[in-house]
């Protein structure tokens, strides 16, 4: 029998939102310390302005801080929504991987400390590894 104790467990966590271009390698990442409809639209806007002479479309699963009624989508962003359940349609989700693998066995003391290093990954990774893990074949014939 497993002994009783009162104690809450607490965690805490913070979320990066990301883009990547399969093609280039090119990538854009900012952490928030929520995901819902107001930090996605904080997303969206940022990457409009860092992208503003291009026309960006963003592959992105169906979480509800992504559909929101609320959302105003710039004008040179296009969302693109994957099917449910199959995230081997959308080229950043590797990456993700790829980066959780790095995390892996890792212990971090404090959240600050879990973002510096994922920070540090972040901007080690080329722009050839990215494109490289990010470019299914299936869509390397597709350069626009």
């Amino acid at each position: 029998m497993k002994p009783i104790r009162r104690h809450q467990n607490r965690y805490q966590n913070y979320y990066v939102y990301g883009t990547v271009n399969p093609f280039t390698g090119e990538s854009f990442f900012i952490n928030f310390s929520k995901l819902n409809s107001v930090t996605f639209q904080a997303f969206l806007n940022e990457v409009s302005l860092e992208y503003h002479d291009a026309f960006n479309i963003i592959v992105l699963d169906n979480a509800p801080a992504h559909t929101a009624k609320k959302i105003v989508i710039p004008d040179n962003i296009r969302l693109v929504f994957q099917p449910p359940y199959s995230p081997e349609v959308n080229p950043i989700e590797r990456f993700w991987q790829f980066i959780k693998d790095k995390l892996a066995w890792q212990f971090f003391d404090n959240l600050q400390s879990l973002n510096d290093f994922v920070d540090s990954l972040l901007v080690g990774v080329s722009s050839s590894v990215i494109s490289s893990i990010c470019l299914f074949p299936y869509i390397s014939f597709c350069r626009f």
